[in-house]
């Protein structure tokens, strides 16, 4: 009887090996078709940004320690670190530093701006209570689908000297005559930033908003009551 008992589990084992190998084979044929899928949604992106961003960092970085003046120049010399040192003497110095400090200024205001309009957004989304709620986060975050383009047209219509909309806003209040200049400073360090901002307003607002809805709400209601309790007591 042992030995029969054995033979027929052996024999019910061999039975069920080929379903489990079927069901592997099924689970890898599902992961394969989710990955397939994955790269279609995700390859244009990675083309995108591997086409536009990789290849030309890698074809460029070796120009940079030659004399190479374009891609048409054949007569080339390796120059070593000569091109970097020349940053930081004339006449490149001064142009060098220029750009620099207009760099920083508009990394400083376009993070302003984050915090100006999807934070401030976001509180704002946070307390109303509204049942057109939704309708305005809408209106919010539509301008973050106006594409780069579209943000370059809407510069050049706002602060094109003669006949950008500021300017003639500001000459029709009488503060004065092409105010404001496209391809100015003032217009890329200050300007840029805050149009930036509004279009990317919805978008940091919604990742704000996120990590404010994330916060219990016991949490929130224990703060507001002590905060009362103190302005009662004072």
């Amino acid at each position: 009887m042992p030995t029969q008992r054995v033979v027929q589990d052996v024999g019910e084992g061999r039975r069920l090996l080929p379903n489990a190998r079927t069901k592997k084979r099924a689970k890898r044929s599902r992961l394969f078709r989710e990955l397939l899928v994955d790269l279609l949604y995700a390859g244009p992106q990675y083309a995108l940004y591997i086409g536009l961003l990789v290849v030309p960092f890698v074809v460029a970085l070796p120009i940079v320690f030659t004399d190479q003046i374009d891609f048409l120049d054949r007569d080339i010399d390796v120059v070593g670190m000569r091109n970097i040192v020349s940053l930081f003497q004339e006449p490149m110095r001064e142009i060098f530093f220029a750009a620099l400090r207009r760099t920083a200024l508009f990394t400083l205001v376009n993070y302003i701006m984050v915090f100006a309009f999807g934070f401030l957004l976001a509180l704002a989304m946070y307390e109303l209570s509204s049942k057109f709620k939704g309708a305005f986060f809408t209106i919010i975050y539509m301008p973050w689908m106006v594409s780069g383009v579209g943000i370059g047209l809407l510069m050049v219509m706002l602060f094109t000297r003669d006949t950008g909309t500021a300017n003639l806003a500001v000459k029709a209040l009488g503060l004065g005559k092409n105010v404001f200049d496209v391809r100015g400073e003032a217009a890329s360090v200050f300007g840029l930033p805050i149009i930036y901002g509004w279009k990317t307003a919805g978008f940091n607002m919604a990742l704000f908003l996120g990590g404010l809805l994330s916060i219990p709400r016991e949490t929130v209601e224990s703060a507001k009551m002590r905060s009362e309790e103190r302005r009662v007591g004072k």
